[in-house]
């Protein structure tokens, strides 16, 4: 005869496995999401992306430039 501490133990634990079940079986299956990005032009976004990034370093810099300038006219 089980006890309850077992009992319960063996409960959850089947619980657990039939919670995990459909999604291990969901999991198997991707969505096909090439309808969407195959219409995408990706040279021209990672193009585009670059020169935002590029645009935000060069931003910094010169804040940054700016930053020690006005630190060396104080003396600092």
């Amino acid at each position: 005869m089980m006890s309850l501490k077992n009992r319960a133990l063996a409960v959850k634990s089947a619980i657990g496995a039939a919670i995990l079940v459909p999604a291990v079986a969901l999991a198997q299956t991707s969505p096909d999401f090439s309808g969407m990005t195959d219409q995408i032009k990706w040279d021209t976004a990672v193009t585009a992306i670059l020169v935002i990034a590029g645009g935000l370093a060069g931003v910094y810099v010169v804040v940054k430039g700016a930053r020690m300038i006005i630190s060396m006219l104080r003396g600092g």
